[in-house]
């Protein structure tokens, strides 16, 4: 449960940082919509970098030479697994065994009309599990040096799905006739695997009815089973009191790998490059294929009248919005000056600059932004253009006065202080 809460608080805070800022870039419902996919990936990735610091640390344990464990840490011991007493039988294909799970289930038919007539016709979604359980028998893992007790359920890992024979329809209608199943919905049956995998009793049996779906003939059967004297490496919380490996909570639990001691620690290895390489994908591509898509869905909407960021920018330039719509923001007049230097005051200016307008673009004579608004008195429009980093000491062409010289030249002494605090300079010392 701490995994699930780990990703959910990593979408959370993901997405409401990524709409705040796709908010302002994006109109809806793009904003959020993008953001909600940029941060579930994201999300994943960053579940996929925990796991892959999991998958480093138990292959750390891994390459350590066997040596005594110690009580109260996580260790791994490769060897053999070997019940105490009487092996299981698997259910479906009838094995001896340590441990098992399996699962029956159908997928499910829909009706659709056919020429005015209801047909059956297969839906093909993911199969619903109809049944499923699991079983652990006593058991050790007796390596070379020791016998460790096995106090809790593994996850199994590496191994393969049992390959079932003609006669899995009859064993497992035997097996259910003879079975007392736990009926549960399948978001109980989440609550109770997690109980199985917090038993420490070391022998262990459960059976799930999720559904009332009977007809074997048309069901897919899974099975994987731990045989008898197989090669496996368990890596948990070693208790010394118990001898034996014990259930742990959240840190990626006890794991039961399949073969040799150095087989399971390549497996380690690869999954946590695995783990590594997928973290890195989920968090670095969708977002720039999130913002190439909208920023062309942006693009589209406004060059054809629809809603869009830009649109509504545009909407707040009043008159000049007439001039501009459709057009690019640095688009010049009849006189062949940028619409940004005969901004009338800060709101229009801020509409074009938002919209991407240059702030240092200059009409005919070389004159920019500011020193159109320093000659006019436009102290509002100044402001403005200092916070957007113009260039203060941009000179025009045909006299080479700057904004601070226009602003001396009309005597606005609150346009020349700004300009000199921004460190402005006259074309000649006054």
């Amino acid at each position: 449960m701490k995994s699930v809460f780990q990703f959910l608080l990593s979408w959370g805070i993901s997405f409401a940082v990524l709409w705040y800022g796709a908010h302002q870039l994006f109109y809806p419902p793009g904003d959020w919509i993008g953001a909600a996919l940029v941060s579930f990936f994201f999300a994943l990735g960053v579940g996929g970098l925990i796991k892959a610091r999991l998958e480093r640390r138990d292959a750390a344990l891994a390459a350590r030479p066997e040596g005594p464990p110690r009580d109260g840490e996580r260790v791994a011991i490769a060897g053999t697994i070997e019940p105490t007493g009487e092996p299981l039988r698997a259910p479906l294909s009838g094995k001896a065994c340590v441990a098992y799970d399996y699962s029956i289930s159908h997928i499910p038919e829909r009706s659709v009309l056919i020429d005015g007539q209801s047909k059956n016709q297969s839906s093909r979604p993911s199969p619903v599990v109809d049944r499923s359980g699991m079983a652990l028998a006593p058991s050790v893992i007796r390596s070379n040096l020791r016998e460790v007790r096995l106090l809790a359920f593994p996850g199994f890992e590496r191994f393969p799905d049992s390959k079932l024979d003609a006669d899995k329809i009859e064993r497992a209608r035997a097996y259910i006739a003879a079975t007392p199943f736990t009926d549960q919905s399948l978001l109980n049956t989440v609550g109770q695997v997690a109980k199985v995998l917090e038993d420490r009793s070391g022998s262990l049996r459960v059976d799930w009815k999720m559904t009332s779906h009977e007809d074997l003939e048309d069901s897919r059967f899974e099975e994987r089973v731990v045989p008898v004297g197989a090669k496996a490496c368990v890596v948990g919380l070693y208790s010394a009191k118990d001898n034996a490996i014990v259930p742990q909570a959240n840190v990626g639990g006890v794991r039961l790998i399949q073969g040799t001691r150095e087989e399971a620690l390549q497996f380690l290895r690869d999954k946590g490059g695995s783990s590594l390489i997928a973290a890195a994908l989920f968090i670095a591509l969708p977002g720039p294929i999130a913002y190439g898509v909208l920023s062309y869905r942006e693009s589209y909407d406004f060059a054809h009248d629809r809603p869009s960021v830009q649109g509504d920018r545009m909407a707040k330039v009043g008159p000049v919005r007439a001039t501009i719509r459709r057009a690019d923001p640095n688009a010049r007049d009849a006189h062949g000056d940028p619409l940004l230097l005969n901004a009338a005051d800060a709101k229009e200016a801020a509409a074009l600059i938002d919209a991407g307008a240059n702030v240092d673009a200059t009409g005919g004579n070389g004159a920019t932004a500011i020193m159109m608004a320093s000659a006019y008195g436009r102290a509002d429009v100044v402001r403005l253009l200092i916070a957007k980093h113009a260039n203060v000491n941009s000179k025009a062409h045909d006299d080479g006065r700057t904004a601070l010289d226009y602003a001396l030249q009309t005597g606005n002494k609150e346009i020349e202080e700004m300009l000199r605090n921004a460190g402005a300079q006259p074309t000649a010392p006054k």
